[in-house]
């Protein structure tokens, strides 16, 4: 009995010493360490909000097989292909649900990457297919790199190394030197190999990845990338900017002058002279002198990028949180976006003709097909905020709305888009745009708010609302009437093409999320726990219909012909 006590006090000790070494991580390095997110119940403290954020696919590595084809790897074992220089990407089928973190090639056949509790998955034909590969650990593997086409090295949690000398179809563990988390690893030649990880580790091996040892580090930040100019000059980046370097294969590093704050999750070089650094909140830093220093380079994104690649002595394609990918095609001096169409939330879609539709969502992303919807490409997007929703005027011109009261402009059918500036009374997000005629639109949104413009989405103007609840939705039976709806079940009506408003009387309290017209008197309104409302003789009559659900009803459109003023898809 006096054995069992002292068995649980033991064992309770251990889990508190862990949880102790949990909360002393900062946010910063939590995130790197797990970008893709672990379960919540992992984490000590803040860490519970933290990974309960982290909701949508992110891309935590990619590489280029080679110059135009690429692989990445993300959250829940999503895996993405491009066959054209990384202007496009379709989804491969996975076997696995875990968070795949590192990707790399023997060749341009043969694929390995790992990732959360172990996982290994190979490909052998150019990352059409993989399947998975029996692993020595459970630990979480966040980096591997082949030495040559025989030979691979992961690293992972609590200095987890695992080693392969078969093409990566059997691996085996490796004496670790250091219990903190190893981030990446990278070659120099075949018997000489660096890896970096938590609180500025390093260690190095000499005999091809059968022994390791610890290097004294210049830094206690979190190291959370390496690379190899050649084979004397490395590069290392890390939490809170941190850079170090290497000129003697990686005996000795020193720091060096970073001009940002912010965490750098990967680096790559171009060349022997030009490295990319990408990080936290969008950062992309460059260096053209092999290091030495560097400099900011303008990103057209906010979102975490947590992988750059270098396609050739050109291209680069980076890629992070919320499925976000980016390419430049200057050796890095600018970036433009490349957002693969199933990967992050997408709100609204409309159909200009029987071949042409364009989509809108997070982060501004704009999305058009000329096929039918068979096939999705990125439009270059001048906002940074969600977009809700867009409408069509005519088959050229195009006004899109969403966050912080942004408007979008096309007049090509949807292939650029300018930016509609309104003034200070109206930077509310605006939730839904409707086009009346030719020339008069009508956008709702949150606080009640109400703006429209008589010039083809030129110019607005904001409406006197009689609310100051969010308004989610607005439909229009003829030019003059029109109806909109939003929380606690507000509805309000124009009768004068929407100069003016006046609220109506609402039978319920529940959120009304879309209202569409079915004929010329009437509309249907839904939303909350699965309201039905009928908006019979114009808006004079509302009873609520018996609904077969409780789950939210979102949006609606009429069959089998959709309703051409409404603009939510």
């Amino acid at each position: 009995m006096r054995f069992l006590r002292w068995s649980i006090f033991v064992l309770l000790l251990g889990i508190v010493a862990g949880l102790i070494y949990l909360s002393s991580l900062t946010k910063e390095e939590a995130k790197r360490i797990f970008p893709i997110s672990l379960p919540s119940s992992f984490y000590a403290k803040e860490y519970n909000t933290f990974a309960k954020n982290i909701s949508s696919p992110n891309i935590s590595s990619i590489i280029s097989i080679d110059d135009k084809t690429l692989i990445a790897v993300g959250r829940d074992g999503v895996i993405l292909k491009s066959v054209d220089g990384g202007n496009s990407f379709r989804v491969i089928d996975s076997p696995t649900k875990e968070n795949l973190y590192a990707i790399t090639s023997l060749n341009n056949k043969t694929l390995m990457a790992v990732g959360s509790n172990g996982i290994i998955i190979k490909s052998t034909d150019g990352g059409n297919n993989f399947h998975t590969i029996n692993s020595p650990t459970k630990n979480w593997l966040t980096s591997i790199t082949a030495i040559d086409n025989r030979t691979l090295i992961a690293v992972g949690q609590s200095g987890t190394i695992i080693k392969s000398t078969d093409g990566g179809n059997n691996f085996h563990t490796i004496n670790s030197p250091t219990k903190n988390w190893l981030t990446s690893i990278t070659a120099i030649d075949n018997r000489t190999l660096i890896a970096v990880g938590h609180r500025g580790t390093i260690i190095k091996s000499t005999d091809g990845g059968n022994n390791f040892h610890t290097i004294n580090s210049p830094t206690k930040n979190g190291l959370t990338s390496i690379t190899a100019i050649d084979n004397r000059t490395l590069i290392a980046v890390g939490q809170s900017g941190t850079i170090i370097k290497s000129t003697d294969g990686g005996n000795n590093f020193h720091a060096i002058n970073s001009p940002t704050k912010q965490g750098l999750n990967s680096i790559t070089a171009i060349d022997n002279k030009t490295l990319i650094a990408v990080g936290q909140s969008g950062t992309i830093i460059k260096s053209t002198d092999s290091g030495n220093s560097f400099r900011v380079i303008k990103s057209p994104i906010k979102k975490d990028l947590y992988s750059i690649t270098a396609i050739d002595d050109k291209t680069l394609i980076a890629v992070g949180e919320n499925g976000t990918i980016i390419k430049s095609i200057d050796r890095g001096k600018n970036f433009r976006v490349v957002y693969y169409p199933t990967i992050g939330k997408l709100f609204t879609i409309i159909s200009i003709e029987n071949k042409t539709l364009i989509a809108v969502g997070r982060d501004g992303v704009i999305l058009k097909s000329v096929d039918g919807g068979n096939s999705f490409k990125a439009v270059n997007s001048p906002t940074q905020p969600n977009l809700y929703s867009i409408t069509a005027i005519d088959d050229k011109t195009l006004i899109a709305v969403g966050g912080g009261g942004t408007i979008i402009k096309s007049t090509d059918s949807g292939n650029s888009f300018k930016v509609i500036d309104i003034g200070s009374p109206a930077k509310n997000s605006l939730s839904t745009i409707l086009a009346l005629d030719s020339k008069t639109l009508l956008a709702v949104g949150n606080g009640g708010t109400i703006i429209k413009s008589t010039d083809s989405g030129n110019s607005f103007k904001v409406i006197d609302s009689p609310v100051k609840k969010t308004l989610r939705d607005i439909a229009t039976t003829d030019t003059k009437t029109l109806i909109a709806v939003g929380e606690n079940g507000t509805i309000i009506k124009s009768t004068n093409g929407g100069n003016s408003f006046k609220v109506i009387d609402s039978p319920t309290k529940k959120f009304l999320y879309s209202i569409t017209a079915i004929d010329d008197k009437n509309f249907i309104a839904v939303g909350k726990d699965g309201i039905i409302l009928k908006i019979a003789d114009r808006g004079n009559n509302i009873k609520v219909i018996d609904s077969p659900t409780k789950k939210f009803l979102l949006s609606m459109v009429i069959l089998p012909f959709p309703n051409p003023s409404k603009s939510r898809g």
